[in-house]
């Protein structure tokens, strides 16, 4: 009779750190400290945040590993760790003590290859600068900011660029603000989205086209794709955060016409 060998527990390895970015955003807050939870063997990023350096690591550390475990970033499975690898002291002390009661070890390791490789990445785009971000420094809730992006795919997927000329000037009524006037984007295949006025004779003037001195007298709103190859990484980092609905064709960016945030 053959004997049957006993099947070894597969280890589910996560990778923990607490990074100072050297973001600081356009509110004029303190520096910025990256948190990343990373699968080692995958190199699937669980979780990651902005968080003011300096903060309480056990609060913030409390978050996000139990965002990393029940929310975790999409390609990734909600679940629990056999080991959390880390490369700080002061992390281990705080783990151990968050995991205490928790069949899950934590170890300290000189490296931490599979997270520092993400780490760097995201450290390049951020020397660049936050750039445009909805959420920083304003008082929009994330779920506008979902409620935009589903929104932009129904948009989308209804193809109204196939069927509609940018020149034509669609007259909207009902609305908060009421009427309002746009213009569909995309029929050239260069540029997919709206022009949104306020006035026709504002409408008119952008599709005529318009000079400064106008633009500052008839703002305009823009609504266009930003895709992941061009995302700003402020923006990034909020929509892996918040995990909103992204198209293939790209993410929502809405702007005034003279690239100041809305």
């Amino acid at each position: 009779m053959a004997i049957k060998k006993p099947t070894r527990k597969k280890l589910n390895v996560w990778q923990a750190a607490v990074r100072p970015s050297g973001a600081t955003f356009e509110d004029g807050c303190k520096p910025q400290d990256l948190v990343l939870w990373v699968e080692r063997e995958s190199n699937r990023v669980r979780h990651m945040s902005l968080v003011e350096a300096d903060s309480a690591l056990e609060p913030i550390l409390k978050r996000t590993f139990a965002a990393a475990q029940n929310s975790p970033m999409p390609g990734c499975q909600a679940g629990c760790p056999t080991e959390i690898q880390v490369d700080d002291e002061r992390l281990l002390a705080t783990l151990e003590k968050i995991v205490q009661n928790l069949p899950i070890q934590v170890t300290l390791q000189r490296r931490l290859d599979s997270l520092d490789q993400f780490f760097q990445m995201m450290l390049q785009s951020l020397e660049m600068g936050p750039g445009f971000a909805y959420l920083d420094g304003t008082q929009i809730q994330p779920a506008e900011i979902k409620s935009l992006a589903l929104e932009t795919i129904e948009f989308l997927e209804a193809q109204p660029f196939d069927e509609i000329d940018g020149d034509d000037i669609l007259r909207v009524d009902g609305l908060h603000v009421s009427p309002v006037y746009l213009s569909v984007l995309g029929m050239a295949d260069i540029e997919y989205g709206l022009g949104i006025y306020l006035t026709r004779e504002t409408a008119v003037a952008y599709g005529e086209g318009i000079d400064e001195e106008s633009a500052a007298r008839l703002p305009a709103l823009s609504l266009t794709l930003v895709t992941e190859e061009d995302c700003p990484p402020g923006l990034d980092v909020e929509i892996r955060k918040n995990r909103w609905p992204c198209h293939p064709m790209g993410f929502p960016l809405l702007m005034r016409v003279d690239g100041e945030r809305v």
